[in-house]
């Protein structure tokens, strides 16, 4: 895509819960700016302040976050996915990162799904 007249890659993923370590085989050019973001099922810290790190599982995605200089633009104190049943909690599974572009203005809105 072009962003401000100047190519960007922009990459949606999807990664499955039950992958207890999975391996991103991918390798963004270092010279173009990109956007990575999806739902990538990870819970730590880093993405949200109350989360819980969910050990091998999101060290293995922030790694290779940070071996590809992706910056997280989640504000940490922000869910991502709103709870729409009693008893389950907000969370952040989806993640917005990164390398030589800056998102401003995201947020989530609750959406009544009966």
């Amino acid at each position: 895509v072009t962003l401000n007249g100047s190519p960007a890659l922009v990459y949606s993923v999807y990664m499955r819960p039950n992958t207890p370590n999975p391996q991103i085989d991918l390798a963004i050019p270092a010279d173009v700016p990109c956007l990575f973001a999806g739902d990538m099922n990870i819970t730590s810290p880093i993405i949200l302040r109350t989360a819980q790190d969910d050990g091998t599982r999101s060290r293995s995605v922030l790694s290779w976050m940070q071996s590809q200089n992706l910056m997280t633009n989640n504000v940490n104190t922000v869910c991502t996915r709103l709870a729409l049943k009693e008893g389950h909690s907000h969370t952040s599974p989806d993640v917005t990162t990164t390398r030589r572009l800056t998102c401003t203005n995201w947020h989530t809105e609750s959406t009544n799904l009966s």
